[in-house]
């Protein structure tokens, strides 16, 4: 049986690596705007250990909140995958060739990122639980 390659859309693929590459620009442009600006507020050397542990603690906390978008998309692509049969789902598009998967691959497939979905949205939880305990930790 002759295998289906769905072709990569390279104007969606450009498209969201611009999208990467200006939010990772934006996030280090205010770091290294932003930290002189906070440090030179502080005033007391403890003051700035305190702020600093506070903006790692944050972008921690950021960091774990990406994980729970990135798993309600891997849902709607499971449970979209599980009902069409068909990975990639119609509709969807892909960043580099996919081979088409049919049948039982595609329910396989689809089964593995329904649950995996449900591991990032849960760990996006534990490590804002966790983060949010460091802070009690440091505050104290």
């Amino acid at each position: 049986m002759e295998q289906i390659v769905i072709p990569a859309n390279k104007k969606y693929r450009n498209r969201m690596l611009r999208y990467l590459l200006l939010g990772l620009f934006a996030g280090g442009l205010a770091a290294f705007l932003g930290m002189p600006a906070l440090l030179e507020n502080a005033g007391a050397s403890i003051d700035r250990t305190r702020i600093i542990f506070h903006v790692a603690f944050a972008g921690l906390m950021i960091l774990f909140l990406t994980l729970f978008p990135l798993g309600l998309y891997l849902l709607a692509v499971g449970k979209l995958t599980i009902a069409t049969r068909r990975f990639p789902p119609p509709g969807i598009r892909v960043i580099r060739d996919t081979v088409l998967l049919k049948e039982e691959e595609a329910v396989r497939k689809g089964r593995i990122l329904f649950f995996s979905s449900f591991v990032l949205m849960g760990m996006g939880v534990w490590g804002i639980y966790q983060v949010y305990q460091l802070v009690r930790v440091f505050t104290l």
